[in-house]
């Protein structure tokens, strides 16, 4: 029996390009990107979702789902 699994985490950002580069540096690749406000980094098994207060469900806040 297998249980729940974590596939994306949402994070907060103020600053997209700085946060893609910063992931980009530790060799995660960008699968998505939408505008200056979203984007998706391929975090292997998990998505890193990282998105402005535009797109935050709860800006300032991680998000687990």
């Amino acid at each position: 029996m297998s249980g729940p699994h974590v596939r994306m985490i949402v994070l907060s950002t103020d600053d997209l390009d700085a946060s893609i580069a910063f992931y980009e540096s530790l060799g995660m690749a960008l699968k998505f990107r939408d505008g200056s406000h979203f984007a998706a980094i391929d975090g292997g098994s998990v998505t890193l979702a990282l998105a402005t207060s535009v797109d935050h469900p709860l800006p300032g806040q991680v998000v687990v789902g």
